[in-house]
């Protein structure tokens, strides 16, 4: 389930109509989700234009040191409200961009994360763009699309 804070922080982005998002388009996210210093990232493929997904979940904690760990890529298809979400957010996040610090210069605040580095990859049939690996650069829209990630995918 989409959180609160999510839903309320995407109502006030113009609506997303189906045109948007047409057959024949590329528009996709990967990114790392789940990820924490006992365990390896999941991570999440999704088709904007069709809802499709594949989903490799965080692995149980108790698995996470086992050098052979291999985990189950699940599939699936988005409902209509959660694609639509998602639609909005990746169109903030392409307009936005993804990274809130200009070149050379430095984040006011640091993020210091245990779980490895977190990725989030937005493509479309003209471009890629990719977060900065210092999260602390994120921009407010990038962070926004990889939480609303997070709650809609959480293991």
């Amino acid at each position: 389930m989409m959180g609160i804070v999510t839903a309320l922080m995407l109502a006030g982005q113009p609506a997303v109509s189906r045109d948007d998002f047409r057959p024949g388009q590329t528009a996709s996210i990967f990114s790392t989700i789940g990820g924490s210093e006992w365990c390896p990232a999941g991570h999440v493929q999704i088709d904007l234009i069709t809802g499709t997904y594949s989903l490799t979940p965080v692995a149980l904690r108790e698995r996470c040191e086992d050098p052979d760990l291999e985990r189950s890529v699940k599939k699936g298809q988005l409902g209509k409200a959660n694609l639509a979400t998602l639609r909005a957010a990746f169109l903030r996040a392409s307009g936005d961009g993804l990274n809130r610090c200009p070149p050379g210069t430095r984040p006011e605040g640091i993020i210091v994360s245990n779980g490895g580095p977190a990725i989030l990859l937005l493509v479309t049939g003209a471009r890629s763009a990719a977060a900065p690996d210092d999260m602390s650069c994120w921009s407010e829209a990038a962070v926004l699309l990889s939480r609303t990630l997070e709650t809609m995918f959480e293991s």
